[in-house]
């Protein structure tokens, strides 16, 4: 029996619709919102990256963008990451910022903010660590995104050991095609390694990222 394809499409979106209206109807109920992309590579890691998230805590990184947390309906500038239990607060003027700012939660600034640009030099390490994070996940999800290969951590070292065994563990990509792949998205990843290494300081991180510069 042949299927024509523009049938078999829309059933395949009506599906998704179906589906995406049961898990916002069931986010409602507890208050947050998670909405279901409609392809692979629709998901938030395809796109720009819009804001960046810091905390004062190195030992913490938010590995997700604030686009992909969950919405709280009480408050339009929190979002949750429920696997680490962490909320993220949103600021983009420097008033909002000094009264969070000795707080130890995470902070998520817009790139086009004035704010941004005044906090920069303060926080590069946990700047240049973020990028590096989300542009990483872009990489582990090359063929489309699956959440079972995504990183579901906050613990910075723990993190970072993640991906560096996934760009050690592709072999046949030598550490200098690495480089380019990052300077694409305007990362200099020699100099991201180099804040890991004062920012952590950790015996196997060092072990790791001195195997991977050898491939």
């Amino acid at each position: 029996m042949r299927i024509r394809i523009d049938e078999y499409l829309a059933e395949i979106e009506e599906r998704e619709h179906m589906l995406e209206q049961r898990a916002c109807k069931h986010s409602k109920a507890r208050g947050f919102s998670t909405k279901m992309p409609k392809s692979f590579f629709e998901h938030p890691i395809y796109e720009a990256l819009n804001d960046i998230i810091i905390c004062k805590d190195r030992r913490r990184v938010m590995p997700r963008r604030w686009d992909e947390l969950e919405i709280d309906f009480e408050d339009n500038f929190v979002r949750t990451f429920r696997l680490c239990k962490e909320k993220v607060y949103k600021v983009s003027n420097t008033h909002n910022y000094n009264k969070i700012k000795n707080k130890n939660v995470f902070i998520a600034v817009p790139l086009n903010s004035m704010l941004f640009k005044n906090i920069y030099d303060e926080f590069k390490e946990q700047i240049d660590i973020f990028r590096f994070v989300q542009i990483s996940r872009r990489f582990i999800q090359e063929s489309g995104y699956r959440d079972n290969q995504d990183i579901h951590n906050c613990n910075t070292k723990k993190v970072i050991q993640s991906i560096l065994s996934m760009l050690i563990s592709r072999s046949w990509i030598d550490y200098q095609s690495w480089i380019a792949d990052y300077q694409k998205f305007d990362l200099d990843l020699d100099e991201v390694l180099s804040d890991i290494v004062r920012y952590i300081g950790d015996e196997e991180l060092l072990e790791l990222i001195a195997h991977l510069k050898t491939l």
